[in-house]
């Protein structure tokens, strides 16, 4: 088993603040986050370079590609998730100026369609979009349990994939600040 898998057993509790008990662990896995949310960022380039729609597998790959870059982005600041898995959750362990980076890019109204049902929902900011998908790795991966009980299943694929795009660069960027730290 690898030494990155369970890097929160590697924290302390230090005055009300964790410290990680070895910096270039979480550095490295911060690293191979990073890489691995690339591969799958890869994979739906990839996917739609050829023409190829797959809109729930682009999806999924897309969905946990955000969230390794948002955990590569709490692991090169040293922040512990505690095997989270939310991405609104996680994106709330960030700090007010980290969130701002994310959120500014989304300013506008989504109105969503319930296929099936024929109603609509407003979500009126990045937060509530964030949250309507926060949980989608897990709900698109098992859709066909959804779908087969008659729950719709809503896609938020142009908000997924822009955060995706988002998040690439921010973590890329704290990932590079953190290992000039740790030089």
């Amino acid at each position: 088993m690898s030494e990155y898998i369970d890097i929160t057993d590697k924290f302390i509790e230090n005055k009300n603040r964790k410290i990680a008990i070895d910096d270039s662990k979480m550095i490295d896995a911060a690293g191979h986050a990073l890489i691995e949310a690339r591969n799958w960022k890869r994979c739906v380039d990839i996917i739609e370079k050829n023409n190829l729609h797959y809109d729930t597998q682009e999806s999924v790959m897309l969905m946990f590609s955000n969230e390794l870059f948002l955990k590569t982005i709490l692991l090169s600041k040293r922040i512990d998730y505690n095997k989270n898995h939310k991405l609104k959750d996680l994106y709330n362990l960030l700090s007010e100026e980290d969130r701002e980076k994310i959120s500014k890019n989304f300013n506008k109204k989504i109105e969503v369609n319930i296929s099936f049902f024929e109603e609509k929902i407003t979500l009126n900011s990045f937060e509530e979009q964030l949250d309507f998908i926060s949980n989608d790795f897990i709900n698109l991966r098992y859709n066909f349990e959804k779908f087969s009980d008659g729950q719709p299943i809503v896609v938020l694929g142009d908000f997924i994939k822009a955060l995706n795009d988002i998040l690439f660069e921010i973590a890329k960027d704290e990932y590079s600040k953190a290992i000039g730290k740790n030089k």
